[in-house]
């Protein structure tokens, strides 16, 4: 399932010209790789799972999305992109599981330095809810 919904996202981000444009292919599920080219984008999950409301399958996640970037203008254009992206959007999971809902919650924006060098993140939290 969680595999279902990293790839559901990532195929509709990258469906986007301004991302595409912007980050290439670097989407990364969980982490990016030593000496990622930025701009990237993380996505992970950060809280929920199975429902377990009805005899029905179904999840409640919590999802965020990490644009990384060199400079806070880029991070936060991106990061903008991606809530327009998903915000109440319908994602292909690729499974048996059905779209319910996908809402937008949450922004954060921080720095991060590391050795003389910045790392700009702009982090937004999605719920994502579906059923089977």
């Amino acid at each position: 399932m969680l595999t279902d919904i990293a790839s559901g996202i990532r195929t509709r981000l990258l469906a986007v010209s301004a991302i595409s444009i912007a980050v290439g292919t670097r989407v990364y599920y969980k982490r990016a790789g030593e000496g990622a080219a930025m701009p990237y984008i993380v996505i992970a999950e950060v809280a929920g799972g199975r429902a377990n409301e009805t005899p029905r399958e179904a999840f409640d996640m919590f999802w965020q999305t990490d644009v990384v970037a060199a400079g806070g203008d880029q991070a936060l254009t991106i990061a903008a992109n991606i809530v327009a992206a998903l915000h109440l959007t319908q994602l292909d999971f690729g499974s048996t599981w059905d779209y319910l809902d996908v809402q937008h919650e949450e922004p954060v924006y921080w720095i991060e330095d590391v050795e003389r060098r910045q790392y700009h993140h702009a982090v937004d939290t999605f719920r994502v809810r579906g059923t089977e």
